[in-house]
């Protein structure tokens, strides 16, 4: 990982994008940070600069209470209520509390990066900080009073963060790595275990055209595989009755005799002999 990120705690998304396509060995690209913006994989941060908030109690608390937005306001903001902030740095984008905002915000962004008509936000926008305080964004607007829940001189900031204001956690990118690193284990340790099970089932014995094959060893690994490897065997049949029933239905050509006096028998397991009168001394 580039040195300089032991310094910085955020990434804009083409040095995502870079970190992702070097560690993944694929090409990784703005449009594919986008999508893992969009489905909330990784967190969105707008990276703000001097920018006026108000500190406010988060919109979840007014939506489980059943309050209106906009009285609830009045009576959950912080005291001094008309105190205004500066935010400099990443602020989480409250995207996931709010129905929509996070698709919005990445729908902008992709209509003005291919010069398609985009729209007015539908949502205000509201960061969260380190502490989980919420803030909501003002503008700066003269001396008249634009908005009732906004300080004098200010009022509701109701615009999207450009491409070039959003970032990402770099914890928040290792952590997906590792997430990826930890699942390519998983799936090479299944996979050499499943190819190791394959390799052993495929038993030269099992080969008709080997010099020395035994057709009734072929057929003791074949039953004992069916009914105890792939656990196929009937719980309410034992041993000897399954293995009757199951060269019924897939070797019939065996005789009778074969059957019951030499593959029941080598292919009992020790589990079943241990309960019966096989038991071992």
């Amino acid at each position: 990982m580039n040195k300089k990120f032991k310094f910085r705690a955020w990434m804009f998304l083409e040095e995502a994008a870079e970190r992702l396509s070097n560690q993944l060995g694929e090409p990784f690209g703005e449009t594919d940070m986008l999508a893992l913006l969009s489905e909330g994989t990784l967190p969105m941060y707008w990276y703000l600069h001097n920018h006026p908030a108000a500190q406010t109690a988060p919109l979840t608390l007014f939506y489980n209470h059943g309050y209106h937005r906009k009285d609830a306001f009045l009576d959950f903001l912080p005291s001094p209520r008309h105190s205004i902030d500066e935010l400099s740095g990443p602020y989480r984008l409250v995207a996931n509390d709010l129905p929509g905002l996070n698709q919005d915000i990445i729908t902008n962004i992709h209509n003005k990066l291919f010069n398609k008509p985009f729209f007015t936000p539908a949502y205000e926008a509201y960061v969260v900080d380190n502490e989980g305080s919420w803030w909501r964004l003002l503008r700066r607007a003269g001396s008249e009073d634009g908005d009732a829940l906004a300080p004098k001189g200010y009022s509701s900031s109701v615009r999207y963060p450009k491409l070039s204001e959003i970032v990402v956690l770099v914890s928040d990118v290792e952590a997906l790595l590792q997430a990826d690193e930890e699942t390519s284990h998983l799936e090479a340790a299944i996979g050499a275990t499943t190819a190791k099970a394959t390799e052993q089932r495929d038993h030269p014995a099992k080969n008709p055209d080997h010099p020395c094959y035994a057709p009734e060893l072929h057929a003791a690994i074949e039953v004992w595989e069916s009914l105890y490897l792939n656990g196929k065997k009937p719980e309410h049949l034992d041993h000897t009755t399954a293995v009757k029933a199951w060269f019924k239905d897939n070797w019939s050509e065996l005789s009778a005799t074969a059957i019951t006096k030499r593959l029941a028998p080598v292919t009992n397991t020790k589990s079943n002999k241990n309960s019966g009168r096989f038991q071992e001394k």
